[in-house]
């Protein structure tokens, strides 16, 4: 299943992401359980240096990595298919 991710609304700035069929109903749920998990500072995952501080990235790979850690098998996984495009209005959509 096709999903679209946009960051703050940015309707012309879009990932699309593929996600096994069985997360789909579901996938405004995992956005938001993804924000709402943070990882310990030592584990090294998606993190990045902002004026001397260490903070998450959150952003479309961390999201699908994430996805493909806690609740992808290993036969169907999660993966990113465009980045940076406009987002396609027929496709259901998250935004962060």
């Amino acid at each position: 299943m096709k999903i679209n991710v946009t960051y703050d609304n940015d309707l012309l700035d879009c990932d699309l992401i593929c996600i096994p069929d069985r997360l789909g109903g579901q996938i405004e749920i995992l956005a938001q359980d993804y924000l709402d998990w943070l990882p310990p500072d030592d584990l090294d995952y998606d993190w990045m240096i902002i004026n001397g501080k260490k903070v998450l990235s959150k952003n479309t790979t961390g999201f699908v990595r994430w996805l493909n850690q806690f609740y992808c098998d290993s036969d169907e996984r999660a993966y990113i298919i465009q980045q940076n495009t406009q987002r396609d209005p027929a496709i259901m959509g998250i935004d962060f």
